[in-house]
């Protein structure tokens, strides 16, 4: 099965929130549905935490797809109630309980 609708290159200068939000999507429905990441699709959520580091939910999702438990704990405690509320109904936030538990 494919999941790609977007290229899974490193980001360049011109990445968009929706390639952003597109590619975590899109990896957390693969790791979901097949088990794993190969890893290609590792270096690319690596390479988009590192593009992202002004974007701290982008940093929470790779950190949770990349299964970096520490990382994605305490930048979840870092978000604003509301904001870990609003987590609290997506499918990440699963892969997060999964990770941390």
């Amino acid at each position: 099965m494919t999941y790609n609708k977007y290229p899974v290159d490193a980001p360049g200068k011109n990445v968009t929130s929706e390639f952003i939000v597109v590619t975590i999507n899109r990896l957390q429905i693969k790791l979901r549905k097949e088990g794993r990441l190969s890893d290609e699709e590792y270096q690319q959520l690596i390479n988009l935490r590192n593009f992202s580091k002004d974007n701290l939910e982008a940093q929470f999702c790779t950190s949770v797809l990349l299964e970096s438990k520490t990382e994605a704990k305490l930048i979840f405690q870092r978000f604003e109630k509301s904001r870990q509320k609003f987590y609290e109904g997506l499918p990440i936030y699963h892969l997060y309980k999964k990770l941390i538990e």
